[in-house]
């Protein structure tokens, strides 16, 4: 998807300036910051957001700041997730994590600045390139709630407290559990494209993101093999989890076809997102 790369290469260079212009400084905090954006990332919820906010008609260069705002967030959420007080990986995306290179202390404050500066960034005025569009104060209120509730105690941080204590789930249990921890910020991204451009569909695009949220999850744990925890393959075998997603799937497009966006570049991402293990 030619579209879907330039998208994604627009995304990359504003999060490089973004870093070269407030993470320059020669500190190790900084250093932690930007290793932990510049990595190997998918971005797939800033492509999320940036994609929901053109199939609706809004502006690419106002979707910038948040899409770069939900990329703080989610990459806050994997540098806390990575300590040895959580999941305990020494690697991600690839390379060593944030807290093995930069020692325990230096990832946790890391994640906080990130999960910070994702809010400041928001509400911030200054551009961090000519290109971007400044969004009026009240959309930047909405964004906020909507991102605050996606990562909060009732969002992922939930998700991820249920997840550190998973046993024998069942499966509305996991579905539960999912919906939060991942889910919802999927969900964020969906719903913030709608706000972006002034559309009346806001919570139908929460609502269609926290399912294809569950279909990106499902599709990670057939990826990754994952079989213990808060996993589909702890709850069932990987037939019966490809059926699920399946399932799921089919709900997504039906949502989509009837929003009239079955035919955008959004929906052939989401449906790229589901066919990664086929």
């Amino acid at each position: 998807m030619v579209e879907l790369e330039h998208h994604r290469a627009i995304f990359q260079e504003y999060l490089q300036a973004y870093c070269d212009t407030r993470h320059s400084r020669a500190t190790p905090l900084d250093a932690a910051v930007r290793y932990a954006l510049l990595g190997n990332g998918k971005r797939v919820r800033p492509l999320l957001l940036l994609l929901s906010t053109q199939a609706l008609a809004g502006s690419l260069h106002a979707a910038l700041r948040p899409a770069l705002a939900i990329e703080l967030l989610h990459t806050w959420s994997l540098v806390h997730d990575d300590l040895p007080c959580m999941d305990d990986d020494d690697v991600r995306r690839g390379r060593a994590a944030v807290h093995k290179k930069f020692g325990t202390a230096d990832a946790l404050l890391a994640g906080d600045a990130l999960l910070s500066d994702a809010f400041h960034l928001l509400n911030a005025e200054a551009r961090i390139t000519a290109a971007e569009e400044p969004l009026p104060a009240p959309t930047r209120v909405r964004l906020t709630t909507l991102f605050a509730r996606a990562v909060g105690s009732r969002g992922m941080i939930y998700g991820q407290h249920r997840d550190l204590h998973a046993q024998r789930l069942t499966r509305a249990e996991l579905c539960a559990v999912q919906r939060a921890k991942t889910g919802w910020l999927i969900a964020a991204a969906c719903g913030a494209g709608a706000i972006i451009s002034s559309s009346e569909l806001v919570t139908r695009l929460i609502r269609l993101g926290l399912r294809i949220g569950l279909v990106f999850q499902i599709s990670d744990d057939l990826i990754d093999d994952a079989r213990q925890g808060a996993s589909w393959l702890a709850v069932m075998s990987a037939a019966q989890a490809r059926a699920e997603m399946a399932r799921q799937m089919a709900c997504v497009q039906h949502s989509l076809r009837q929003l009239g966006l079955a035919n955008s570049t959004w929906a052939q991402y989401i449906e790229a997102l589901a066919v990664r293990v086929q």
